[in-house]
């Protein structure tokens, strides 16, 4: 994950060396864009927009803190949903495989995380776990739904808003 969110950094800079970077995932992709963005901004870039769409937290790279644990354990929406089956194919294979070994680190900075109505709050939570200064919108629809009519147009709307600068008044 990490040598593939390093090559795409290298080439979003080739083609804009300044920035700022506007950064969004849906998915793998959001992975994708998470690792992107703390490469990026550890590297002293501007990642001002960060959206994370429809997509389960990364694995901790440690152990998280007991209390959080059992917050989650004993949290309304606790119980995992059935993951929806993913086509077999060498590039599904390869991100599974990516997912799997991949260990998120602490994200400084804002991002937006975009969740179907599937997704507890263990998810909500472990996503804040990841991203402390990300702000949460739950589409109420399932994930697999999220890029249909009309949940599109929710996430779009979305989207929109947190595109805007604050004070500006559009």
């Amino acid at each position: 994950m990490e040598t593939e969110a390093a090559a795409l950094v290298e080439a979003v800079c080739l083609l804009d060396p300044d920035g700022p970077f506007h950064l969004c995932g849906y998915g793998y992709g959001a992975i994708l864009a998470l690792e992107m963005a703390r490469q990026l901004r550890i590297a002293g870039r501007q990642v001002p927009y960060l959206a994370l769409v429809g997509s389960r937290p990364p694995e901790a790279e440690t152990r998280p803190d007991w209390r959080k644990t059992l917050t989650r354990v004993f949290s309304l929406g606790s119980a995992k949903p059935a993951a929806a089956p993913i086509p077999s194919t060498p590039a599904a294979a390869a991100h599974r495989t990516a997912l799997e070994n991949y260990r998120g680190k602490i994200l400084s900075g804002p991002a937006g995380i975009i969740l179907g109505a599937d997704m507890g709050r263990d998810v909500e939570a472990a996503w804040l776990d990841c991203v402390p200064e990300g702000i949460v919108e739950t589409i109420s629809c399932p994930t697999a739904q999220m890029l249909s009519e009309p949940p599109v147009k929710r996430l779009s709307v979305i989207l929109r808003e947190w595109t805007v600068p604050s004070g500006d008044g559009e």
